[in-house]
């Protein structure tokens, strides 16, 4: 069995755990499966068979392979899934349960799909299913209704998502097959389960979205009402810049040069669809999928998307506001599991804390610090500074130079990533003591700590006592020492989690720097070397350095700017550490609970990734142009102030 769906299950793509033929999936991804009160379970066969159990009239209808040509045998194996699916989807455990709410069952009806599970590809292809969905609604008009929408059809209304993932360009072109089940005896009141794209955000929605914070990108939303297939997840909107540039409804696909750099993204016919992939199809694979959420893409409408922006105006950061609002033209939003839940809290109303730390930097448009020093021989003489400290140090020197941050953080992105469990202990209280948006606390999902909405000079939503006094419901610690062993808690997961050795294997993809990038840059693009011809202007033999990369093959240059953004990603996203104490002994050689020795408490973890966005191509000119005026002024500085990065 593949098992049973209780009342206010969501059926999300990636929480299906197939057992047996895809064909599973694909029956339940494909139908809409309804409820009228007061409908319990639904249960699912081996067969692909989808059960669908009404108590409040006491019958069953079942829909699966019909008997279409079968043996004596395949029709006794059907009748076995009929009966198995009818046995789970009633099953009522009453073991730990006084009273028995058992429904009888009085009939059931099988509604024939045809032979389809073993039907070959190059028979069952999209337009042969679509004339079954049809066939199928005829003959059964009065219980099941069919929508088909060829890709014509699908682009006229905008369906880009959909699109993203169908294969436009096969001659057997897709299909989207939309098959509904109309009870006989009621009206639909609610819904039970749900595949794919089905929902749609409208005007009415977005009161229950409550602004959770942003980046230079996207605006994040929290869902605070009470629709299962919502409930602790968050929304991502895209943002749109104030600048005047041009309207971007995420319809448009990957440029010609992006095309041949990401070729994995090459078929997405919109960037919206192309930044879901990027994440699924490189940084997963990359980072582990059991640390990275892609999520699932939501059709929103522009009336929700107008309202949000309304609705949210007063809670976001001026600056913010005054830089990029949200980007009504979208026809899609990105949905994602609320890391700052451990999950299945919601559902089991348990206690759970999460940090989360922004592995590099966090402002706009800025390149990422980094967890080790380049070394790359293409870095010119007057940049070795770049060798011996880090780009977030000497970041922080020019911002308190320039009056962005009142005080210099102590946090050397070294010491986190150094594999030592007292240097990470050390960055975490660095980061704890001047957060700056880097370091954030959640307690249930409500931040408690640390800045909202990407403001440096934000104040923490607690102050260091009141933090302290909180955490007694997590540490059981004597007073003024809560602080200190939770943040030993926080280290002792991260170092165990090994998460930032996957991290930093991706950002070592930068093996050249933006300094050798930058030229490789000039020939993917196929386009003179603006660098050197600076250089040229100044001495010939500057730019002589580069003359080995610019004679490397297309392809060696494509794979250079394409590891340089991939490890761009890894450098400037956030880590989330989500714990749940747990009261089942010492548990230490489980993977997914730490130890705090200290007061010998145990914790389930969950660690993951997120803010994993790809990289602008066409932004490299500017990523070369901020590096360089970071470096100068970092010099500059450094001659009239003693260590102006290094805070003893």
């Amino acid at each position: 069995m593949m098992g049973i769906l209780p009342v206010g299950y969501v059926l999300l793509k990636e929480e299906i755990k197939v057992m047996g033929k895809k064909s599973q999936f694909e029956v339940m991804a494909e139908l809409n499966v309804y409820k009228h009160e007061p409908l319990d379970h639904a249960g699912v066969s081996d067969t692909g068979c989808l059960i669908f159990v009404d108590f409040s009239f006491c019958c069953v209808s079942s829909k699966l392979a019909s008997d279409e040509g079968l043996s004596a045998e395949s029709k006794h194996s059907t009748a076995s899934a009929i009966a198995a699916g009818i046995m789970t989807g009633t099953l009522e455990d009453t073991t730990f349960r006084s009273d028995s709410k058992k429904p009888s069952i009085k009939s059931v009806d099988t509604l024939g799909l045809g032979n389809l599970v073993n039907a070959p590809a190059n028979v069952l292809t999209p337009g042969a299913l679509a004339k079954k969905a049809k066939k199928i609604a005829s003959l059964y008009s009065d219980v099941i209704s069919a929508k088909i929408l060829d890709v014509e059809r699908c682009k006229e209304l905008e369906m880009g998502s959909y699109l993203g993932v169908a294969d436009v360009a096969s001659e057997n072109s897709a299909h989207l097959i939309h098959l509904c089940y109309k009870s006989p005896n009621g009206t639909v009141k609610s819904k039970l389960a749900l595949g794919g794209m089905e929902i749609m955000l409208e005007a009415k929605d977005a009161g229950d979205w409550a602004y959770r914070g942003e980046g230079a990108a996207n605006l994040v939303l929290a869902y605070t009402g009470s629709f299962p297939p919502f409930v602790g997840k968050v929304l991502r909107v895209r943002k749109i810049t104030r600048n005047g540039a041009e309207y971007d409804n995420g319809f448009s696909g990957l440029s010609k040069h992006e095309c041949l750099l990401w070729d994995e993204l090459a078929s997405a016919p919109s960037r919206e669809m192309a930044e879901h992939l990027y994440v699924k199809n490189v940084m997963s694979p990359l980072l582990g999928s059991n640390n990275v959420d892609a999520g699932v893409r939501v059709l929103v409408g522009k009336e929700f998307l107008e309202s949000v922006e309304s609705n949210v105006l007063s809670e976001r950061p001026s600056w913010r506001v005054n830089d990029a609002k949200t980007n009504t033209e979208c026809v899609s939003a990105l949905l994602l599991s609320d890391l700052s839940l451990f999950p299945g809290s919601v559902f089991n109303k348990e206690f759970c804390i999460t940090v989360e730390i922004k592995v590099l930097h966090p402002y706009v448009n800025v390149l990422p610090k980094c967890g080790f020093l380049p070394v790359s021989d293409l870095i010119a003489d007057e940049n070795s500074v770049k060798k011996s400290i880090s780009r977030f140090q000497m970041h922080q020197a020019l911002k308190f130079h320039q009056g962005k941050i009142s005080e210099l953080s102590k946090y050397d992105p070294l010491d986190l990533f150094s594999k030592s469990i007292e240097r990470v202990n050390k960055a975490l209280t660095d980061l704890y003591l001047t957060p700056q948006n880097n370091f954030r606390v959640f307690l249930n999902g409500s931040l408690v700590y640390g800045g909202l909405g990407g403001v440096p000079s934000s104040n923490n939503h607690l102050t260091g006592e009141t933090f302290e006094e909180l955490l007694k419901c997590v540490i059981q610690s004597d007073d003024g020492s809560r602080t200190t062993k939770f943040l030993e808690l926080i280290a002792e997961t991260v170092f165990r989690s090994r998460l930032l050795d996957r991290l930093l294997k991706a950002q070592m993809l930068d093996t050249l720097d933006i300094e050798g990038a930058i030229h490789a840059y000039y020939n993917a693009v196929s386009q003179s070397c603006k660098v050197c011809s600076k250089f040229r202007q100044v001495e010939e033999k500057l730019a002589e350095r580069y003359a080995g990369i610019h004679s490397d093959p297309f392809s060696k240059s494509l794979k250079v700017v394409k590891d340089y953004l991939i490890a761009a990603t890894a450098k400037d996203l956030s880590m989330m550490i989500s714990l749940r104490p747990t009261d089942k002994g010492d548990l230490e050689s489980l993977d997914d609970t730490v130890i705090l020795k200290s007061t010998r408490q145990s914790f389930k973890y969950k660690a993951s990734f997120l803010d994993l966005d790809r990289k602008p191509l066409k932004k490299m000119e500017y990523y070369y142009e901020l590096d360089q005026k970071i470096v100068r002024s970092y010099s500059q500085i450094s001659k009239t102030t003693h260590h102006p990065g290094r805070v003893a």
